[in-house]
């Protein structure tokens, strides 16, 4: 049997469990298994390996051509490690993060000998998809060892010029200018000036 008869084959167990188990309509539920599947990194034909579902009927059901089963739906969230009500929700309220000023949470990065480095995260939410922050670095210093991590990043700077090394070569980005990378590069940032530097940043699924 090949690969296409294999498929064929759990299509139609998927279709017979249909007609006997209580069925998830064709709300959002199918765009939360995108977005959060996305969010993880994971391909449609890992996320179907890991669930135990044909890809065809998983990316049928993406596409919100197909209903799924809630035993289907308990073994996607089972693989992209959320609860089942992640993949349910229509509510607004749960995908709305208002954060007010005071409540922003400021961490130290790191300490050098010319001072101490911040972030503060502007939110932080377990269901988002992206985190954004305001971080400043204090006069000859870096975040350290370079990292890399599946994602993106966007860096705009707000004060002074950021340096941003990816894969060893050096990016200065000067007050008023973005850069957008992959994270997969080696990346790190750094302030080579004399004077504090600050900068917005995005990354994508969030890493922190």
């Amino acid at each position: 049997m090949d690969q296409n008869d294999m498929d064929r084959e759990m299509d139609n167990e998927e279709e017979q469990r249909e007609k006997t188990e209580q069925m998830v309509s064709r709300d959002n539920s199918h765009l939360n298994v995108r977005r959060i599947r996305q969010m993880k990194g994971m391909t449609l034909r890992q996320l179907a390996k890991e669930a135990n579902i044909s890809l065809s009927y998983l990316s049928n059901y993406e596409n919100g051509k197909v209903n799924i089963t809630i035993s289907s739906l308990r073994k996607i969230a089972e693989a992209v490690g959320v609860p089942v009500s992640d993949l349910l929700t229509d509510n607004l309220e749960n995908d709305v993060v208002i954060v007010p000023r005071e409540e922003r949470y400021t961490r130290i990065l790191y300490e050098a000998e010319s001072g101490k480095a911040y972030q503060e995260y502007l939110m932080y939410s377990g269901r988002a998809v992206m985190h954004a922050s305001f971080n400043s670095l204090p006069p000859y210093s870096d975040s350290g060892e370079p990292t890399s991590h599946y994602g993106e990043e966007f860096i705009l700077s707000t004060k002074g010029t950021v340096s941003v090394i990816l894969d060893g070569k050096v990016y200065r980005i000067p007050e008023g200018t973005m850069i957008y990378y992959r994270s997969t590069f080696f990346h790190k940032v750094a302030n080579e000036t004399d004077k504090e530097v600050r900068f917005f940043q995005v990354n994508t699924p969030p890493t922190y």
